[in-house]
C-alpha cells in the first residue's frame, strides 16, 4: 500500500509533546517495517521545516535536529515526489475551476503528488480541507 503523509502528520510525528504523536509515530513504524510504503510531497519537506522550526511551544526544537528529521528521516525513508509544471497547472487550475483561493494551493498541491505517485491512502490531520481540495481523493483521504 502507497501512503502520502501530509505536513500535519510528519509534524505530529516528530514533535514528542504534540497530541497525535503516538498515532503518526505509529504509522511512521509500519513504514521503517515496510509494511506500507511512505511517500511525501516535495512541499511537504519546506512547510514541516517551516513548522517545526517556528512551533509556538516550549521547548523549540533545535534548527539542526528539524533538519535532521526533514532531510535525514523523512527525505530518506519516504519517498519524495516532486512535482512537474504541469503538476502545478493541474493543481492551480482545479483551484480556480472550484473558486478555491488562498492557502489551500499547498494543499492542492500535496494532493497532486498523492495522484502522482498512485497513493492508496493519505493521512492528514486536515482532512476536511483536503477533501473540500480533492473531492476526486475523497475516500483515500482519511485521518491516521
Amino acid at each position: 500500500m502507497r501512503v502520502l503523509f501530509d505536513t500535519t502528520v510528519l509534524v505530529a510525528w516528530f514533535l514528542e509533546y504534540h497530541p497525535d504523536h503516538a498515532t503518526a509515530w505509529s504509522w511512521a513504524g509500519r513504514v521503517q517495517r515496510r509494511e506500507v510504503r511512505g511517500i511525501v510531497a516535495l512541499h511537504s519537506l519546506s512547510e514541516t521545516w517551516s513548522v517545526i522550526s517556528a512551533f509556538p511551544r516550549s521547548p523549540v526544537p533545535s534548527t539542526e535536529s528539524v533538519a535532521a528529521f526533514v532531510l535525514g528521516k523523512v527525505a530518506a525513508d519516504l519517498e519524495v515526489v516532486t512535482p512537474s509544471i504541469e503538476d502545478y497547472r493541474d493543481a492551480i487550475g482545479a483551484m480556480a475551476l472550484a473558486g478555491i483561493r488562498g492557502g489551500a494551493i499547498f494543499d492542492a498541491l500535496i494532493l497532486q503528488a498523492a495522484r502522482k505517485a498512485k497513493a492508496d491512502l493519505v493521512l492528514t490531520f486536515d482532512v476536511k480541507d483536503f477533501r473540500r481540495v480533492a473531492p476526486d481523493l475523497a475516500k483515500r483521504i482519511r485521518s491516521p
